[in-house]
């Protein structure tokens, strides 16, 4: 089970003899040692935390606890079969699939929707039409992705196995399926992922996406390493830096961060380990070939999630 803030930062001020809630400690609780706890959980989920004992890195590439699975079920795009008006608060198109509300997604511009007309050939409450879309432009769903997806992301489609490739809409595309995240501009920044070139209803997709951590701000806030990492990690770092840095008891602080900075490397050691294990070596037909109806094999990495 994983460990709140307060369980972190007592650990904290237990490795530095200070009492938590002494009004004179030296270390101050809001402004000094929460801020440098949530610093410290970034840089270890980053996978690179600066060891300045040796000057070198403490450098882990996967840690599974970062990485989360959202499902998509395909809605097949549709055209419009009216002409958009700039401002207008309608799109016509057979929409019976379409979630109930959401983002779509037409000539690579977001526009957002609110409902939908009983009949399905419209949709209501629409917002963001700059542009004149002529009739029978292109019409996709945009799945809005949790805020706390970052890269790297695999998408895999699911009926084939097959990993979809990732393409920045800006660069030239020449693929038969491809998938680009693209962000909202109306100030939340929030990211949506377009797939392109799936083909009807029964396509299913899975993305595989890491998970950014959570910063911590009360007492009960979660922990982002899992099972008891936060004492045995991240409070003893933060401590030996703190002496360091705040209290100028060098000695002391590299005292505590040699011993801990050892527990560090043994906490990316273990999800090393799991990712060898986890890793299998699979055939699967190539992509190009079975849209071109070949289907040798080629040999590809998947991740067991």
């Amino acid at each position: 089970m994983a460990e709140t803030l307060l369980n972190v930062y007592t650990e904290v001020y237990t490795i530095l003899w200070e009492n938590v809630s002494a009004t004179s400690s030296t270390f101050a609780l809001t402004t000094s040692v929460i801020p440098l706890i949530n610093k410290i959980q970034g840089m270890i989920c980053n996978g690179r935390v600066s060891d300045e004992l040796t000057d070198k890195d403490i450098t882990c590439s996967y840690l599974p606890f970062l990485y989360k699975q959202f499902f998509i079920q395909n809605v097949v795009p549709q055209k419009l079969t009216t002409s958009s008006v700039v401002g207008g608060t309608t799109l016509y198109f057979a929409c019976a699939s379409y979630a109930t509300s959401g983002y779509l997604f037409i000539q690579w511009n977001l526009i957002r929707y609110t409902g939908k007309d009983v009949s399905n050939t419209f949709v209501t409450g629409v917002t963001g039409i700059e542009l004149v879309y002529d009739a029978n432009a292109i019409v996709q769903q945009a799945w809005a992705l949790p805020t706390s997806a970052t890269f790297p992301m695999d998408l895999w489609y699911l009926n084939q196995s097959i990993k979809v490739e990732y393409i920045d809409f800006r660069n030239d595309i020449d693929l038969p399926m491809y998938f680009s995240i693209i962000q909202d501009n109306n100030g939340t920044g929030q990211k949506f992922i377009i797939i392109n070139g799936y083909r009807d209803t029964k396509d299913q997709f899975r993305l595989d996406y890491r998970n950014a951590p959570t910063a911590m701000t009360v007492d009960a806030s979660i922990c982002t390493l899992p099972d008891n990492w936060g004492t045995l990690v991240i409070a003893p770092i933060v401590a030996g830096k703190l002496l360091g840095r705040d209290w100028f008891d060098m000695i002391k602080g590299q005292q505590v961060l040699s011993e801990w900075y050892t527990n560090l490397r043994n906490m990316y050691a273990k999800y090393t380990e799991q990712k060898k294990k986890f890793k299998q070596r699979i055939k699967t037909r190539a992509f190009d070939n079975y849209y071109s109806g070949v289907s040798p094999n080629q040999n590809i990495y998947y991740r067991a999630s």
